[in-house]
């Protein structure tokens, strides 16, 4: 068998990780929490604490893997390795994510945006089926996008050509965690979602109590 290969894949509410065959198969994939209170060596060490358990249980070492591959949300500069922020994650600003992984496992690391992942990956074994050309929205604790166009990832600057999650939709709308208003994120994230009724609700409580008190 080939050597393994591991992909990490950071979100603001959970990591998923996985073990994955040079073919693109996935031999195995999990989940771990996202520390939000920890600082990102800690949420590092604990991502490679997880791998680390799981190699053993195929009997293997990261000496056995080729690489790791991890897809982070926010700004990210892929030729090296630096986040510079990733808003849905407290704290993270100027992180050299790449560093630590390495530093924590000897292996070569890429980073890349994570949408901007999602669409490679996608496209190489997914929907895309390795077109010329397509666009990959993904959506979570935030909203991510990422563009191919002849056949080559659009970076942009720091990674952010299809980060369509912080569009404005609403100049008045409800905070975004990038610090503006009315984000498309704020709309239809996961987080987003989850959110709006309860406001939505309480404006409308607080609407008909003062409408009773008059």
């Amino acid at each position: 068998m080939s050597q393994i290969r591991i992909g990490v894949d950071i979100g603001g509410t959970s990591i998923k990780i996985g073990l994955v065959e040079d073919t693109g198969a996935i031999l195995e994939k999990w989940e771990i929490p996202t520390n939000q209170a920890g600082t990102s060596e800690i949420i590092v060490n604990e991502i490679c604490d997880s791998i680390g358990a799981k190699l053993e249980k195929y009997g293997w070492t990261f000496r056995d893997a080729a690489g790791i591959g991890v897809g982070a949300p926010g700004f990210v500069d892929g030729k090296t390795g630096f986040v510079y922020e990733a808003v849905n994650i407290a704290g993270w600003r100027n992180v050299p994510l790449g560093e630590l992984f390495t530093k924590r496992t000897g292996l070569p690391v890429f980073v890349e945006n994570d949408a901007n992942a999602a669409a490679l990956g996608e496209n190489w074994v997914g929907a895309g089926n390795q077109a010329e050309n397509m666009v990959a929205v993904t959506l979570g604790t935030g909203v991510g996008g990422g563009i191919i166009a002849n056949g080559k990832i659009l970076d942009g600057v720091n990674g952010t050509a299809g980060e369509i999650g912080h569009i404005t939709i609403d100049p008045h709308g409800y905070p975004c965690n990038c610090g503006r208003r009315g984000c498309l994120e704020t709309i239809t994230s996961a987080t987003g979602m989850q959110g709006r009724p309860w406001k939505i609700l309480r404006r409308t409580r607080i609407a008909a109590w003062r409408s009773i008190i008059g």
